[in-house]
């Protein structure tokens, strides 16, 4: 029976929401699917924690792809589900016009993210990736400002570049491989000779959409205009079209490649040193957190190095990385979604219970790094000393995104009671709630990760010392303020030199368009003054003139001679 249903299951984790998404469209019915939108994810938590490995053969889909549920794409399945299942219950109310369009968009991102978790193909994986690309660009124009909408510009711009890479890259590696299953594509890594065209193709491809250093022009600008509703799905968006394509194409484990490895651990190192860097001049607290979210891809990029360096440590490694990227995905989308409250008696207690999440969160994106590195000690200690490295920054830029909140005014301690005291307490139960379920939710993630890492109590005071030391600094530079010094514009570094080269190239059209016609014309003026006025029947005539001298035709027939003798040595 369980051969019929867990077929069924999976079908159905895609086949839901398309169906929803078809319904929405007929008025009669369109109130009911619209309420079922954010439980369009049900199938898929249903076979993220029930199924055990399954995999359903599409023959007539994608040149026979499949769709498989293995260790990867369940951990990737689960974090989908759960943040976009959040994305729906907060986009609630879906009545209007609008909201419909909405609710359409969100259910195509829900079917490409779940597509991409289940894909056993790489042809079935592009379309999926594709797919969740669009309508989730379509998500944040939704109803959107004009400066969020050239902030999503930037973003679909990069998405049509990537698909473009990831296209070539699948072109040449299906080519070599007559296949379009990533077990065969990832042998075409081992054996190719081609291997760096392909690794670049990979990094960039995958890394627009994750945010790679370079590639990350669109990740300040969307995390702040992206509207509440929208950012859990944005970071399952990240993650599943970014990092899960790298960890399906490379053959980690399999091949040992020095040089790749180190590269990639460069680039890490530069990602996070670029990532505490625009954290320590940002103020904004979103864009802080798009530092943090730079400073996750150093870290998978830091562990890909690190593993093509030593393959032998994949198979006890890679289910601490696939439990970090749950935990950090979940600590993310939090940070992002909660705010400090500042009004009324009764807020004073919001404000306690929302600091208390919110530093949970912290804790929670802080402790990512910490298992993988606790399993690298005991293979590679300058691997640790490195990811302690990123343990650090990421501590900071989680602790610095919670700090640079302007303080409560010391107003909001008064005892006088609010009108809305009522609303209040509930909200108060509502986050007493969420503070205990989220204290219980991370300290089991804690315990899971430390225990697949084989850490003991007596080996976490070196990451404690670290997450410490990050806590301390961003406390530290939080209260660094010069007057005088200007804040960071939101972008970073990178966005600061594309202005200033933007207004280079708007001076160089100034002068082609006005100082060069003028010297153009003021030249051709001269010339033409200077040709207008030459003699050239008198000029010819003193040239014959001299050329009748016998002085002149022997110091030509000498300067012919010496060059007749210079070529002949030459030879």
């Amino acid at each position: 029976m369980n051969e019929v249903i867990a077929p069924l299951i999976l079908l159905l984790v895609v086949i839901w929401p398309l169906l929803l998404v078809a319904v929405v469209s007929f008025a009669a019915m369109r109130s009911v699917a619209v309420r079922l939108v954010p439980w369009a994810t049900l199938p898929a938590l249903a076979a993220a924690l029930a199924l055990s490995e399954t995999t359903v053969q599409l023959p007539v889909v994608m040149m026979g792809s499949s769709l498989v549920l293995d260790d990867t794409g369940r951990v990737f399945l689960l974090l989908n589900a759960t943040l976009w299942m959040a994305t729906g219950l907060l986009a609630r109310p879906l009545h209007s016009v609008g909201a419909r369009h909405f609710a359409v968009l969100l259910l195509l991102t829900m079917v490409g993210g779940f597509g991409m978790a289940l894909a056993g193909g790489a042809l079935l994986f592009f379309a999926s990736s594709t797919l969740a690309g669009y309508a989730m660009y379509g998500l944040l124009v939704h109803e959107a400002d004009v400066s969020a909408q050239k902030a999503c510009r930037v973003l679909v711009v990069l998405l049509v570049i990537s698909d473009l890479l990831v296209f070539e890259l699948l072109l040449i590696l299906g080519y070599a491989a007559g296949s379009v299953e990533f077990a065969m594509l990832r042998q075409v890594f081992v054996s190719n000779d081609n291997r760096v065209l392909m690794l670049g193709l990979l990094i960039a491809g995958f890394g627009i959409r994750a945010g790679v250093l370079g590639l990350h022009f669109w990740l300040v600008p969307v995390f702040i205009s992206a509207v509440p509703a929208v950012r859990p799905a944005l970071i399952g968006f990240m993650l599943s079209a970014g990092l899960l394509g790298w960890l399906r194409l490379l053959p980690l484990g399999d091949i040992h490649w020095a040089g790749a490895g180190l590269v990639l651990q460069w680039l890490a190192w530069f990602t996070l040193g670029y990532a505490v860097i625009m954290a320590l001049f940002q103020f904004h607290s979103r864009s802080i957190l798009a530092s943090a979210a730079l400073a996750l891809t150093g870290l998978w990029l830091g562990v890909l190095g690190a593993v093509l360096l030593r393959p032998q440590a994949w198979n006890g490694i890679s289910e601490v990385v696939l439990a970090s990227v749950l935990q950090s995905g979940f600590a993310l989308a939090a940070l992002l979604l909660l705010r400090r409250r500042t009004d009324g008696s009764v807020a004073a207690r919001l404000r306690r219970y929302s600091a208390g999440l919110m530093w949970l969160a912290a804790l929670l994106l802080a402790a990512t790094p910490v298992g993988i590195t606790g399993f690298l000690a005991k293979i590679d200690g300058m691997a640790a000393w490195q990811l302690s490295l990123a343990t650090a920054a990421i501590t900071y830029i989680a602790a610095r995104a919670l700090l640079v909140v302007a303080p409560a005014d010391p107003s909001d301690r008064s005892v006088v009671a609010s009108p809305h005291d009522v609303q209040q307490a509930a909200k108060v139960s509502t986050d007493m709630i969420l503070l205990v379920a989220g204290g219980l939710t991370t300290a089991a993630l804690l315990a899971a990760i430390f225990k697949l890492a084989g850490l003991s109590l007596a080996e976490l005071w070196q990451p404690a010392l670290v997450v410490s030391a990050g806590v301390v600094a961003a406390r530290l530079s939080a209260k660094w303020r010069i007057p005088k010094r200007p804040a960071m514009p939101a972008g970073g570094l990178l966005m600061t030199i594309s202005r200033r080269l933007a207004a280079t190239i708007k001076m160089i059209q100034r002068l082609a368009d006005t100082r060069l016609p003028l010297w153009r014309d003021t030249a051709r003026g001269l010339l033409w003054r200077l040709w207008s006025g030459m003699d050239w029947r008198r000029m010819a005539e003193r040239i014959e003139s001299g050329l009748n001298r016998w002085r002149t035709v022997l110091l030509l027939l000498l300067l012919l001679g010496l060059v007749v003798a210079w070529l002949a040595g030459s030879r």
